[in-house]
């Protein structure tokens, strides 16, 4: 059997370092509304379970977590010590979000069996119960019974089915929901024509793929066998061009022939005036040779000897301006004399600002501390255990006088007022000792907020310390005075670094023009030096005499160039290797006219038209070769890139037949998922009788009315009317009835699922009871105690008032307003 022996509430809704204990047997724990039934009732769920979302892929924070989450601090935590069959186990939880954490310990020995138990891998966490015997569904829909939440969850129907199941008569270890579920993943993972990423899915559209190509196939091998003909005819074209060109050729060759025997007389009268030229041409020597562009260059050697002259006076009076700018500017050049490092500077005002951040954040957090109201709190409870003590000390003495002067005159009236004072005496020694305990802890949050409001001022002292230092080091007063100093440094470091690129640009200028007249003298030495030099080389005195020399030299040239213009005529009509060959061959007659005569209808046919159909027929040869290899690249492009008709429909035929492997396959599971449906209502059935008994016995103890229930599959009750016969729908009856109904259920559904040692928890679930229900369930949750641990969480008075009544033993539990 397992009992709850107690509650460590450090941090959880509104509780903090609250505690409490259970006892076997029934606890009633009793309280207002808004006193923190439901919230302990909720821990002791989170403790079991943490409030993670029913998901096997990660961790998901329900509701719940952020619900309880307590509104100031970062602790969110507690434990739960329960008793397993004598073995005492302590569950602390830390329920926060990112540190979440479990530990579970032996509390005798204290060794860690964290590791012994079941680990989710969704969460990453331990459980304390296995969910194989107990998750968070039937806790809440079985052993769990919430305020208006007697009914269980939806989920409980499959969820019994499963345990029912995995404990049937039969001893098979079988999972039915398990297996559905598996059968459900194959289904999918089969999947259909509209689920993607699917076999069926996939085969489908490879299938759709294929017929599409197919028909795209047959499209084009219809053009392609089109593209062949084309193709065919293009090669017959160039058949027949290349026919007639060897025609054209043949006849082009008669008439080179005789243009031949032209070529040789042109070449005889081109040597003729060459010799006549040579002749001219010795009769002009002229003393020395003066090279081509001789006088232009010594011309242009003057003019930029002049040009050179001009610009070496400006350059330098240009350099003389730059120096006299350089004087200037130097004297100019920090005036202040002022020098900062800037890249320090800057670190030291990043540093100020942070220092300044940290300190608003600090005072942010000493703001949040109130002393003050911690004071006064401590006064006023001290103020009241006064008077509690004043109470009780005048209640002691009073009542002592009052027996006092009972004894002495015999008068009940005054036992009577004796007693009453000593309830009053009782009343304000209890509350005394309760303020005392109060007073402690508001004194010990007291002394740890003052610690922590000391250490705060501490950091801003220390922060204080290091502003004023950089205050000091720059000698400004304050953040506004560093940020204006801030702003002249970097102003003062970027006029003083102007300046200085300034006057490196000058004196840049200034070099390169140095060095530019150093060049124009060097190259005006140069230029003189060469003139002077080439009219002495040709023993000439001056331009002029130059001049004469040229001009008997163009005239020599003219007739060289003549002579060699000649010279290439020549080998323009052929080589001199060619002439003497062909010469040789035609011996001294040279008639190329005759020639022309053995040319058949030379007369009306021109050589250069000739030579033109020829080019023509070529191009059109060429034109329609390139387009018979583009047409046979096209052709063979489509043959390699497109597949054949016959052999997509091969590729098509095989998909086919995977889509209908796949579709007996999925045929098959549906098979399976409606067997094993079957089965799941044999199964209920199976236990549907002892269900309906357990559950007729405990509505009968506790109406004294209803004995015959029925519980279908999907958990609906229906009820038979103890006079008409007739079987009722439970949801149509009053709601007292129906959550006594779901409350059998509840108990019935324990018995099968062997939960019989889990506590069994109420929370607000009796509202709805008439007193004379109420009683019975009361009976009923006697006999319940003996076997079981009970805690009952309840704003009402009657429990307690009923159980007293019937002689049941409890242990009753206060919760106050404050917690």
């Amino acid at each position: 059997m397992i009992t709850f022996e107690g509650l460590r509430l450090t941090s959880f809704g509104k509780f903090k370092n609250f505690s409490t204990e259970f006892t076997d047997g029934i606890n009633v724990v009793y309280g207002l509304n808004e006193a923190g039934k439901s919230t302990l009732h909720k821990f002791i769920e989170g403790m079991l379970f943490g409030f993670y979302k029913e998901s096997r892929a990660k961790r998901i924070y329900s509701d719940d977590h952020e619900k309880y989450l307590p509104s100031a601090g970062s602790d969110y935590r507690g434990s739960l010590l329960y008793n397993s069959n004598g073995k005492r186990i302590r569950i602390e939880r830390n329920l926060f979000k990112g540190s979440d954490d479990l530990k579970i310990y032996d509390d005798i020995t204290g060794e860690d069996i964290t590791t012994d138990h079941y680990y989710d891998n969704g969460i990453k966490l331990y459980f304390p119960m296995d969910p194989a015997l107990l998750n968070r569904t039937l806790y809440n829909s079985t052993i769990s019974i919430s305020q208006l939440h007697s009914r269980p969850e939806s989920s409980l129907a499959d969820e019994l089915k499963e345990r029912l199941a995995n404990f049937s008569f039969s001893g098979s270890d079988i999972s039915l929901n398990r297996a559905l579920q598996s059968l459900k993943k194959l289904l999918e993972e089969n999947g259909t024509d509209k689920r993607k990423n699917t076999p069926f899915y996939e085969v489908s559209r490879e299938i759709a793929a294929l017929k599409s190509e197919k028909q795209e196939s047959e499209k084009i091998y219809g053009e392609l066998l089109k593209s062949i003909q084309v193709l065919n005819d293009l090669k017959e074209g160039i058949h027949q061009r290349k026919i007639r060109l060897t025609e054209i050729e043949d006849r082009i060759l008669l008439f080179e022939k005789a243009a031949m025997n032209k070529k040789i007389a042109d070449f005889d009268q081109i040597l003729d005036e060459i010799k006549i030229l040579n002749s001219e041409i010795s009769k002009l020597n002229p003393k020395a040779y003066i090279p081509e562009g001789l006088l232009n260059r010594l011309t242009v050697t003057k003019s930029m000897a002049d040009r050179l002259t001009t610009e070496g006076e400006k350059t330098l009076a240009e350099i003389n301006a730059l120096a006299e700018e350089i004087r200037g500017n130097k004297a100019e050049e920090n005036p202040s004399g002022k020098s900062f490092d800037m890249d320090d500077l800057r670190d030291d005002y990043e540093k100020l600002f942070e220092l300044r951040e940290e300190k608003a954040y600090l005072k942010q957090r000493i703001a949040g501390i109130n002393l003050r109201e911690s004071n006064e709190q401590i006064k006023k409870s001290q103020k009241v255990l006064k008077n509690s003590y004043l109470t009780a000390v005048f209640s002691l003495l009073t009542s002592g006088a009052a027996l006092l002067a009972g004894i002495i005159s015999g008068t009940s009236f005054m036992y009577y007022t004796s007693g009453i004072f000593g309830v009053f005496m009782v009343y304000g020694i209890v509350k005394s000792v309760s303020l005392r305990s109060a007073i402690g802890e508001k004194r010990l949050e007291s002394e740890e907020k003052t610690f922590t409001y000391k250490a705060l001022s501490s950091e801003i002292d220390e922060i204080d310390k290091k502003t004023g230092g950089l205050f000091r080091k720059y000698g400004v007063s304050g953040f506004d005075g560093f940020s204006e100093f801030l702003k002249m440094a970097e102003e003062l470091n970027q006029n003083e670094q102007s300046d200085v690129l300034k006057i490196i640009a000058l004196e840049d200028r200034k070099s390169y023009l140095m060095k530019v007249l150093d060049e124009k003298k060097d190259e005006l030495r140069i230029l003189t030096n060469t003139l002077q030099s080439e009219l002495k080389e040709y023993d000439l005195k001056n331009l002029d005499d130059l001049e004469d020399m040229i001009m008997k030299q163009d005239l020599k040239k003219a007739m060289e160039i003549k002579r060699n213009s000649l010279i290439k005529s020549l080998d323009l009509i052929m080589t001199k290797e060619e002439y003497l060959k062909k010469k040789s061959e035609s011996g001294s007659g040279f008639d190329f006219a005759d020639d022309l005569k053995q040319v058949p209808n030379a007369a009306s046919e021109d050589l250069q038209e000739l030579a033109a159909e020829a080019k023509k027929l070529d191009e059109e040869i060429r034109e329609l070769c390139r387009k018979a290899d583009i047409l046979q690249g096209t052709i063979l492009n489509t043959e390699n890139s497109t597949r054949k008709p016959g052999d997509i429909l091969s590729d098509l035929e095989y998909k086919l037949s995977i889509r209908e492997k796949l579709t007996h396959k999925m045929n098959a599971l549906n098979l399976a998922m409606e067997k094993i449906n079957s089965i799941s209502e044999e199964i209920h059935s199976e236990i549907a009788p002892d269900l309906n008994k357990s559950m007729s016995k405990v509505l009968k103890g506790i109406t004294g009315k209803y004995d015959e229930v029925k519980v279908s599959k999907n958990m609906e009750i229906r009820v038979e009317d103890p006079v008409t016969e007739i079987m009722l729908n439970g949801q149509k009856l009053s709601n007292g009835t129906i959550d006594q109904l779901y409350l059998s259920l509840r108990l019935g559904i324990i018995d099968l699922l062997n939960l019989k040692e889990m506590p069994l928890i109420f929370d607000e679930a009796f509202l709805q009871y008439d007193d004379e229900r109420l009683k019975n369930t009361l009976l009923c949750i006697q006999e319940l105690s003996k076997e079981r641990q009970i805690i009952i969480f309840t704003s009402q008075k009657r429990e307690s008032r009923f159980f007293k009544e019937l002689g049941i033993k409890t242990n009753e539990i206060l919760l106050t307003q404050e917690g």
